[in-house]
């Protein structure tokens, strides 16, 4: 499991490497964010990224804990893409 908590902003973003977030071999990977209460451009695309790093290593992404910030998602057209689960 990866767990973010407070903004998931620039800050984050560009501290995070989502190649370093996956074990070898896994086969999916589930995303918490349930401490996020706010999500912006760079978070997004760091979410986008983790994704498709995810695809790429032939895993699943799961986003579970996302009530904070499920109208943001939404609002990109992120919601199946990412595998946010319904709350």
């Amino acid at each position: 499991m990866i767990s973010f908590s407070g903004d998931l902003d620039l800050e984050v973003a560009t501290a995070t490497d989502p190649a370093t977030l996956l074990a070898p071999g896994i086969p999916g990977v589930v995303v918490d964010l349930s401490e996020v209460g706010f999500l912006d451009s760079s978070g997004i695309n760091l979410l986008i990224k983790l994704r498709l790093r995810v695809e790429e290593v032939g895993a699943a992404m799961t986003v579970v804990g996302a009530d904070a910030v499920r109208s943001t998602l939404r609002f990109c057209g992120l919601l199946e893409f990412l595998g946010v689960r319904a709350a």
